[in-house]
Order: structure tokens, then sequence, then C-alpha cells
């Protein structure tokens, strides 16, 4: 009687006509198993318990679970979902059944390139690290959108009346005012960010580098990139700087791009509300408002301590101060912003960081595609309001540009 031994398929190979491919469990004789062993492309399935090395026949149990399984064997036509029997086969192998999820489609190209079956992960993690590593984006106001919306709106009223009064006293006046409210909709269009790397699975195993490392790092260039936006501008956010809803002062002197004492008072004459307001600014700019003095030679910064909470680079005045990378240099527009990110900003996300992975896409270079995609938004859902005396105020005040440069064309215009 010829003896067989189950193997598991290493790299896709063919032996009498027939096509094995990585993952699927084949039962071979020694002799035909040698050479496959020696190359590689196979190695024995073995089953331990109490320290000792079972070899499994597992012929009998693959055609009772094709059986079981066969009831949910594809329709034609019908939308690929699941695993192959093969992959199913290699997830109880090596225990790791937990790993068996939907399968979607990743498109890098066109169809022919890169449209190919990919397995997805989400991380029930990530939903809450998306933005957690920008300490700005975590101060604004953030909604997550469900189901097919893919875009947000936002109803407010943006002013009463013209004037400055809307109420009247009995008798004030011969008959009630009607004073109708200015009602202003701000709409949020998603827009999908990605990040995607390729890797090959030898690299991955002789390195130790795992996917859960990447998904620790992920979300973090994630939130730099949403927090540039933020600041600045881009496809999926509407920039503070700049902004409809930005008041800019005019700084004391732009001889030099150094920020005045008289810079910071005028800025906060013009915020909404100081009770809800942080100074976002630049490193630069940061080191600039350490150095501020009042007329009796006080600093107006204060180092931060554990009763700050979430201020770890000090106050301003009794403000938090948030340090930015994305903040311009000192001397330009941005460089320091008094923000009411509360009030003033909007974030809609939805889904969290999806990861899909791919051994398809980069198939003849042996290599696994990473994909991790997040669908996000956000603008600056405020305006500018004027009160009684004339002041403009907002949720967000930059100062003008200071330097030389800036010095020059105003002396020039």
């Amino acid at each position: 009687m010829e003896v067989k031994y189950t193997y598991i398929v290493k790299k896709q190979f063919a032996l009498n006509s027939e096509i094995y491919n990585k993952g699927d469990l084949v039962e071979l004789d020694e002799n035909d198993a040698k050479s496959l062993v020696e190359d590689g492309k196979i190695e024995a399935h073995v089953e331990e318990d109490n320290d000792v090395i079972v070899a499994v026949d597992t012929k009998g149990i693959q055609e009772a679970i094709r059986e079981s399984f066969s009831q949910f064997a594809p329709k034609a036509n019908a939308e690929k979902k699941g695993v192959s029997f093969g992959e199913f086969l290699k997830a109880v192998a090596t225990k790791s059944v937990e790993k068996l999820v939907e399968e979607k489609a990743i498109t890098v190209g066109t169809d022919s390139q890169g449209g190919y079956a990919t397995t997805e992960l989400t991380d029930p993690q990530i939903d809450v690290d998306l933005l957690g590593d920008s300490g700005i984006a975590q101060l604004a106001r953030q909604v997550v959108l469900n189901g097919t919306d893919n875009v947000y709106k936002y109803n407010t009223v943006t002013a009463m009346n013209s004037s400055s009064t809307v109420v009247n006293y009995e008798n004030e006046s011969a008959s009630i005012d009607v004073k109708q409210p200015t009602v202003t909709q701000y709409s949020i269009s998603l827009v999908k960010a990605t990040y995607m790397f390729y890797a090959s699975e030898e690299a991955l195993a002789d390195t130790g580098l795992l996917v859960s490392e990447i998904l620790n790092q992920a979300p973090v260039e994630f939130s730099k990139k949403f927090e540039a936006g933020i600041i600045n501008g881009d496809t999926a956010f509407t920039g503070i700087i700049g902004s409809a809803g930005t008041v800019q002062i005019t700084p004391k002197s732009t001889a030099t791009p150094n920020i005045d004492v008289e810079d910071i008072d005028n800025m906060m004459v013009a915020a909404k509300d100081l009770n809800k307001s942080v100074f976002i600014c630049g490193r630069e700019a940061w080191a600039a408002l350490r150095n501020l003095e009042d007329s009796a030679g006080n600093r107006l910064w204060m180092s931060p301590s554990k009763d700050m909470g979430g201020s770890p680079y000090g106050t301003l005045l009794g403000l938090p101060i948030y340090v930015s990378n994305h903040c311009p240099t000192l001397g330009e527009d941005g460089d320091v912003i008094l923000a009411n990110m509360q009030d003033g900003y909007r974030i809609a996300s939805k889904g969290g960081l999806k990861l899909a992975t791919s051994s398809h896409v980069r198939f003849l270079n042996d290599e696994v595609a990473y994909k991790f995609t997040a669908k996000v938004g956000g603008k600056v859902c405020s305006q500018k309001i004027t009160v009684d005396g004339g002041t403009v105020t907002a949720d967000f005040i930059t100062i003008a540009p200071r330097g030389s440069e800036n010095e020059s064309s105003s002396s020039s215009a």
C-alpha cells in the first residue's frame, strides 16, 4: 500500500497536470515530496499535541468540509465574497480563522492593472485614533456620518438683524419690529485620503514588521495631513488662514516679523468668545510668544503645569497654546492664530481608518500591497460679526504679514 503524507503548499507549483496554490493542502508520496520540500515549495503539515508530533491525514476532513460548504457555493455572475477554499484550509491549519474577512476591490490604475480582490481589516481602535494625534483637530466639533451619507450639512443662525438691537421693550416703539434672522448652511463633502505601500512576505517575516505595528503609525500620518489642511487648506479641508470667517488684524509694526504685545491685545479684542479660544502657532512664533512682556516687564507666557490639562506648551494671558508644525514661519499670516475651534470649525468623517491588503496588485514582484483609507472633510463654519462700536469679531484671528519684505511692499504701495 502506497503511503502518502499531507503537506502545506508554500509556493505555487504544478504536478501531474495539477496546479497547487499557496496555502493548499496536498497529499504526496515521499518520492514526489522530496524535491518539492528541498525547493521550499511545500512543507510537512503536522499537528503538535503534548510535544508529540503526529502526521495529519486530512483527506476525509477535506471532503467533509467541501460538503458542508457546498451550499454556500457562489451563483453564476454573483459578486465574489469570502475567501477561497485553500485560504480557508490554510487559516484552519494556522489557527487564524478570525482573519478571514470580507473581500473587496482595491483599485490601482485601470481594472486590468489593479482591479483585484483584497481583504479588508477595520481595527476598532482606529476610529478613535484617526484624529487623535492632532491636538488641534481634537478641539474641533466632530461629526461621524453613517450609511450612504458622504456630505454633511450644517445650518446656523449667523445674524438676527442688520442692526444691533433685535429685542424691544413694551412701549419702546409704536409697533413690534419684525427682524428676520439670517440662516447660513455649510456643506462639507467627504474626500478619501489614501496611504499605500508594498512589502514582500519575506521582508515582513525577516524584519518582524507586522501590520499591527503599521496600524499604530498610520493614524499619525493621517493626522499630520489633516492638521495641515485645517490650518492651510487642501482638497478636503477649508483652511483657517485666509478663510472668509477669519479676521486679520493690522500689526503694530511691519518692520520686523516680531510679535508685539499690542498685536496680541488686538487679537483678543476681536475674539467672539475668549472662554473657548486657544492660541495655535508655529515653533518660531511660540518662542516669540514666550518672550513677550507687559509694560512692567512681566512675562505674559506661563509655563505648563499639571493643572493645565491639554496645554503642553503653556499659556499666554491665561489661554492655552498649541504648537503645530504646519503653521507658517514667524512674520507670515497665520504664524499665530487665536482660534475657537469648538464653535468655528467642524470635521466630518466616516468609517474611521480602514486597511485593505492584496497579494495580486504586485503579484509579479512577489509583494503584498497594503492600502489605508479614510474619508474626511472639514470647514470653517462661522462668520465675522460686527458688534457695537464697529469692532469686527470672529472665531479665528490672525496677524497680517510682517517683516522686511512686507515693510518694503507696504512702502511702495
